[in-house]
């Protein structure tokens, strides 16, 4: 498109902005026809984006496991949470008052390996579909402990919701780019 002055190109903008809002209102806009032709919805290419997030989500689950098994450095050593298992055991113990040492110990563990699995699953796009749902009720489980325990500005703090819910959001996605699921979709006959 050809802009005739800085009028008309803040015109397009303020058009576009228009559209664009209508669009997801699904109201009908009553224009002057040659200024907008045609509302149109958004066609959005979701390829980066999931791709994106199941990395940013598996990596955040596999460096606190990483952390608690002391490979980031001993506790009190630069960006080290808690640098050995008993320390993630006091902090689990802290999130589940309601539970003796031994049990704590348990759900820290149960905790961790599902933290591992369900990182690996969305890094490397295998059955991602349970892997984020999974992590949603993983995460909101966490953040409700830390909310009960802590305060609810605690779980809000490290974005324990926001990382619930883009579990959750990455869950109802129709396909997942750049992943074993894809991969194996495309190399399994259709029955």
């Amino acid at each position: 498109m050809r802009y005739h002055g800085l009028h008309d190109f803040h015109e397009h903008i303020f058009l576009t902005q228009i559209k664009f809002f209508y669009s997801f209102l699904r109201l009908p806009l009553y224009h002057h026809p040659k200024k907008i032709q045609k509302i149109t919805t958004m066609k959005i290419n979701h390829k980066f984006p999931q791709f994106y997030l199941r990395l940013a989500l598996g990596i955040g689950f596999i460096v606190p496991v990483l952390d608690r098994i002391g490979w980031l450095g001993p506790a009190g050593s630069k960006n080290v949470g808690w640098g050995n298992w008993d320390n993630f055991v006091d902090y689990t113990n802290t999130l589940m008052p309601f539970l003796e040492r031994p049990m704590a110990n348990v759900m820290g563990g149960i905790a961790t390996i599902a933290e591992v699995l369900f990182g690996l699953m969305l890094i490397i796009g295998l059955k991602t579909r349970v892997a984020a749902f999974g992590s949603f009720l993983l995460t909101l489980s966490f953040g409700l402990c830390m909310a009960m325990s802590l305060g609810l500005k605690a779980p809000l703090n490290y974005s324990v919701f926001a990382v619930s819910g883009a579990s959750l959001l990455l869950s109802t996605m129709s396909g997942y780019k750049w992943s074993l699921d894809e991969y194996f979709s495309e190399k399994l006959p259709e029955s």
